[in-house]
């Protein structure tokens, strides 16, 4: 066999593990990305449906469906993370899906994005999400902003994002 052809197949075993991996599902974690360009904040959000709503599956009855309807309305509020009030951030966008990344689990992801009057004023966010489903217990930030990247930790006793 040619070296060419030995690095070929070196290349092709070794991205096996990374093609057959499946993303981590951590139940009682979830995750926010906050980007700032401009005058514009964006805010992804992504967490286990078990830790929000209590199954992770399709709904099986009307208390279920109720439940998730609740979640939805609820994301769309923008209630779940509060930017601080001198920003003057209004809200823009809000879409949130549901979504099952393999072996049953099914995750909800939302997304907002706020058109803010003074960015310079937009100092923390608050995540409310804690108070309305207590089963979440952390959630892992990582924030792009004109200052850079950084990453923090929200969890039930520390809710406040700061910027």
């Amino acid at each position: 066999m040619s070296a060419d052809a030995r690095w070929l197949l070196f290349l092709a075993l070794a991205a096996i593990p990374v093609a057959a991996a499946e993303k981590a599902h951590l139940h009682g974690k979830a995750a926010l990305d906050v980007a700032i360009e401009g005058s514009q904040l964006t805010l992804e959000f992504e967490a286990p449906l078990e830790d929000l709503v209590g199954f992770e599956r399709e709904a099986r009855n009307e208390k279920e469906r109720a439940a998730l309807i609740g979640l939805e309305s609820y994301l769309k509020s923008g209630l779940a993370f509060v930017p601080s009030a001198a920003a003057g951030c209004k809200p823009a966008v809000a879409t949130v899906a549901t979504s099952s990344p393999g072996k049953g689990h099914f995750e909800v992801r939302a997304t907002w994005k706020y058109e803010c009057s003074d960015l310079v004023g937009l100092r923390s966010i608050e995540a409310s999400i804690f108070t309305q489903y207590p089963k979440l217990k952390r959630i892992d930030v990582r924030a792009v902003t004109a200052r850079g990247q950084s990453a923090a930790r929200l969890t039930p006793s520390a809710r406040s994002l700061k910027l």
